[in-house]
């Protein structure tokens, strides 16, 4: 009975090395890629909130806009 559990115990720590090395990999990657959609230019849209306010101060926007 205790040969049977000795392998099964080794077994079962590779394959849990197995998923948590895949959880680090999917972590990093999407790290990598959240950390590459937070620069400018990259497609995404940034509110240029100085812009904005200079354009409420002014009266070029309205509420219409908003609503």
């Amino acid at each position: 009975m205790l040969r049977q559990i000795g392998p099964l115990r080794l077994r079962d720590l590779r394959f849990l090395g197995l998923v948590a090395f895949t959880g680090l990999a999917i972590a990093l990657y999407l790290g990598t890629g959240l950390h590459m959609a937070a620069r400018a230019g990259s497609g995404w849209r940034v509110l240029d909130s100085d812009a904005l306010m200079r354009r409420i101060e002014t009266g070029e926007l309205r509420d219409r806009e908003a609503d």
